[in-house]
């Protein structure tokens, strides 16, 4: 017997099997929050202690966010995660090796205070005989050779040209345009005078906001991080209740799309700080009366941007690779429903064509009955009438008296 009501509440059931099952809240962990550096009244400590804020949030990033075991650390190729532990070697790096007296030589070298009066810087030794550490180029011997600003490709000084007066590679005979330009050193932390103390401070301040900015960012970054860590760890519910049976579409959470948003917009602001201070830094900035390249020890704001930009990537490769499951599994959902409707209906058309034998059946069963009544009625009022119409004398079954 086919059971209609049956199927009809199983085909409402399976409706309502297409849910979206939401994963279990999860404890988050949080990042090391905003560093307080308003205790120091020196504004190189104050950049000093922002500074290290951000080689703090870059070590969580390596160490915590993408730590072995983590779901982003399953989800991201080897090749990132190594460029993330990268990250966080320069920021450590530079958090050791960048001391007050460095920032004070970067902000220095960022004014560019007093450069005319600074001395030559000797090549060697044997261009430095009285060992005052001048050049001794300055002292009347043309024959001295001097250090030039830029290093050779192995870190070792340069030759540079005391005469030139213009900075980059010039053709050789061309005169004072001719070779590198030649380092000068003088006081490199201390102010010549009121007006560069003030322009150095003023230096100082800048260097602060572009960390403090970066820093903000690393714990927006890492806090978006560890919800996508949260949510891959407690996974959803409906993939779980799919082991069950039932059409059931997953959900995911929003935090892996969240983290993607936000980081993408995290990557541009971060990449412009970078930019900005680089360029503020003037790119080839002198370790005075050194040589080489101070902005290599202080300014690893271009290792933060990438670590941003490596954590948008993978954030945004899961946010998309869970979309699609979302998709995947709704087809798949949709294409079962339509299948068990599609059977529903086989079913019905087969119910109808069994009630309508049914009914012929009885129906014929009706006409048959109806017509043996019919006939037995006619018999019987044919009797009666016979009874009625034929006298006594000449009914033969009549009794006798």
């Amino acid at each position: 017997m086919f059971r209609l009501v049956g199927y009809t509440v199983a085909a409402v059931a399976l409706a309502a099997l297409i849910v979206i099952a939401g994963a279990p809240p999860a404890a988050i962990a949080a990042p090391p929050t905003k560093a307080d550096c308003g205790s120091f009244t020196d504004v190189f400590e104050r950049v000093k202690c922002r500074h290290d804020a951000v080689a703090d949030q870059m070590e969580y990033t390596a160490d915590t966010a993408f730590a072995p075991g983590t779901g982003l650390h399953g989800r991201a190729e080897p090749g990132r995660i190594k460029h993330l532990v990268n990250a966080r070697a320069r920021g450590q790096r530079a958090k050791g090796q960048t001391t007050t007296a460095v920032l004070k030589k970067l902000a220095k070298a960022e004014v560019r205070g007093n450069r005319k009066a600074g001395h030559l810087v000797p090549l060697s030794g044997f261009d430095d005989t009285d060992g005052d550490g001048i050049c001794d180029f300055e002292q009347g011997d043309n024959s001295a050779q001097c250090a030039a600003i830029e290093l050779d490709e192995f870190g070792e000084l340069q030759a540079c040209n005391p005469e030139k007066k213009n900075k980059g590679k010039g053709k050789p005979g061309s005169g004072k345009f001719e070779g590198l330009e030649c380092d000068l050193f003088f006081d490199p932390e201390n102010a010549a005078d009121t007006a560069e103390a003030a322009d150095m401070e003023q230096a100082a301040q800048e260097m602060e906001e572009a960390f403090g900015a970066v820093e903000d960012d690393l714990i927006e970054m890492n806090g978006h991080l560890d919800a996508v860590n949260a949510s891959l760890s407690a996974g959803p519910a409906s993939l779980r209740a799919a082991a069950a049976g039932g059409c059931v579409i997953p959900n995911f959470g929003s935090a892996a799309n969240d983290a993607a948003i936000a980081l993408r917009a995290l990557t541009v602001g971060s990449r412009w700080v970078a930019s900005i201070t680089a360029k503020a830094a003037g790119q080839t900035i002198v370790l005075f009366g050194a040589g080489g390249n101070v902005l290599g020890s202080v300014s690893f704001l271009d290792a933060a941007a990438a670590a941003i930009e490596v954590s948008y990537i993978i954030a945004d490769e899961i946010a998309i690779d869970q979309s699609n499951q979302v998709q995947a599994a709704t087809a798949a959902c949709v294409a079962d429903v339509a299948r068990q409707v599609g059977d529903l209906a086989t079913q019905v058309a087969a119910l109808q064509v069994a009630m309508t034998v049914q009914h012929g059946e009885i129906q014929t069963n009706d006409n048959a009955n109806t017509a043996a009544l019919q006939a037995r009625l006619n018999e019987v009022e044919a009797e009666l009438a016979r009874l009625l119409t034929t006298p006594q004398g000449r009914r033969e079954d009549f009794p006798s008296p």
